[in-house]
């Protein structure tokens, strides 16, 4: 019986996509680096913002991204405000409230989960939120995964995982629990399941309860 969803935050409640181009292509304009494209930001979204950079500058050392990496942590605050819910995420987080113990799984910092919660007023569905402050390693790693059922009291077969990237899926895997993969994209990246909108998502968790 499933009796917690918890879900990663970008790309499965908000869409940050344009907003997070946006900060880092004022970041390499504010250092005069050639400035990425949007298709360079494909298979990279989702990533932290290090790691994000690495991808993009992998040329550089990490003394030489730290200066870049600070300033667009700053940034990233002030493009915030741009960052919308996906569409219907209010609804099908109403309808899972109450008969699911939620949970929410993030890399991003706490300022900017608190600021995006205080904007959509989210609070209220989330009694664990667990940002990249509150861990010490990252997904693909499972430690966000477990310590999230561990403070629900929740076993590994009594839980779903909701994710859009490769690093999210292999975090469920190595969780052993069950992973659902939401993306228009054809690669599923061997997830249990897959769905292209989140009001999708009650539906199939009556599916998979059967």
């Amino acid at each position: 019986m499933i009796k917690g969803v918890l879900f990663d935050f970008d790309g499965v409640l908000i869409d940050s996509k344009q907003s997070t181009i946006a900060y880092f292509q004022e970041t390499f304009r504010h250092f005069k680096i050639p400035v990425p494209r949007e298709e360079d930001f494909e298979n990279i979204l989702g990533l932290r913002t290090i790691d994000m950079l690495k991808k993009l500058l992998p040329h550089l050392s990490d003394g030489e991204l730290a200066p870049i990496f600070d300033y667009n942590r700053k940034m990233s605050i002030k493009y915030v405000s741009k960052i919308t819910l996906t569409p219907n995420a209010i609804e099908a987080l109403t309808l899972l409230k109450g008969k699911y113990a939620l949970g929410l799984i993030t890399s991003r910092s706490k300022q900017g989960v608190k600021m995006l919660f205080d904007m959509y007023k989210l609070d209220r569905f989330f009694p664990v939120v667990l940002d990249r402050e509150d861990v010490s390693h990252h997904k693909p790693h499972p430690e966000g995964i477990e310590t999230a059922m561990r403070i629900l009291h929740l076993k590994s077969n009594e839980v779903v995982y909701i994710g859009d990237t490769k690093e999210d899926i292999e975090a469920a895997h190595n969780a052993n629990i069950i992973c659902v993969y939401i993306s228009n994209h054809s690669n599923d990246f061997n997830a249990d399941y897959k769905i292209s909108k989140i009001e999708e998502l009650p539906g199939l968790l009556k599916k998979i309860e059967g």
